[in-house]
């Protein structure tokens, strides 16, 4: 029997879907199968991660209870460091004082103020031992930092027992319209002359090896005498040592190297 060529192609489409069928069957399968890879290898990585976080998480609980517990021991031995802190301070004080007093008097005036702030913080029931010991520091630190500079500051002329002070003509600096700048005195208007002041100059300390003092005009200086708590006059040539250090301190020269006197101790 022969059939029509019609019935025939429409034979051999059937049997291709008939083929065709299996393989769109494996390929719908594998395209859901993906995203279900995808998220359990996704869950998988979450699970990671909060395991990480957790050990983290404990690793620092455990350092904060380390820390706890140091703190406690701290605590619990409070008393006992208070007590040793403040048996220390009136010692220290002491020390601080002595120290001041027996040293070149050098910004005295601004010292034995901070000492004396010094001594009221520590009547001050309000402070507590830590606070005091602080306030301690403070100044020990200052005074520590006075013997590692050279420094330079303005004031009147030192005078010894019974010395009296040299009466010197102020002036003043007066700049006229053009910024050329002149000194004039400074004229009393009760009497009508020159306003006189006791003489003037720089204080300067070498650390603590020494202290010296130079009057504005350079043309005397006086060097502290530790072993008689007096104020000696220099000579020539000292002089000279002493003005070039103030003009290194006051930065109108390049550094040099000083020559400077030091007694040794007794």
């Amino acid at each position: 029997m022969k059939l029509h060529p019609t019935a025939l192609r429409a034979c051999a489409l059937s049997a291709a879907l008939f083929t065709a069928a299996p393989l769109l069957s494996v390929q719908t399968a594998t395209a859901q199968s993906s995203p279900l890879t995808a998220e359990y290898a996704q869950t998988l990585q979450n699970i990671e991660n909060t395991k990480l976080r957790i050990a983290r998480t404990e690793l620092f609980i455990s350092q904060q209870g380390e820390r706890i517990a140091e703190l406690r021991t701290l605590i619990a031995d409070a008393p006992a460091t208070n007590a040793e802190i403040e048996a220390m301070l009136p010692k220290a004080l002491t020390q601080v004082e002595r120290m001041i007093n027996s040293d070149a008097p050098f910004l005295i005036e601004m010292r034995r103020n901070r000492l004396f702030k010094l001594k009221e913080d520590f009547a001050n029931p309000e402070f507590s031992p830590a606070d005091k010991y602080r306030r301690l520091l403070s100044v020990l630190k200052i005074e520590l930092e006075y013997g590692q500079s050279i420094d330079y500051y303005e004031g009147d002329r030192p005078l010894n027992d019974n010395e009296q002070p040299i009466m010197v003509g102020e002036t003043e600096e007066v700049k006229d319209d053009d910024g050329v700048v002149t000194v004039k005195p400074v004229i009393d208007p009760v009497t009508g002359e020159q306003r006189m002041i006791p003489e003037q100059g720089y204080y300067i300390h070498y650390g603590r090896l020494a202290l010296d003092y130079l009057n504005l005009d350079a043309t005397s200086a006086r060097r502290w005498n530790g072993d008689t708590k007096s104020w000696d006059e220099l000579s020539a040539s000292d002089l000279v040592n002493v003005r070039r250090a103030v003009r290194m301190a006051r930065g109108e020269t390049a550094q040099a190297v000083i020559a400077v006197e030091v007694k040794a101790p007794g």
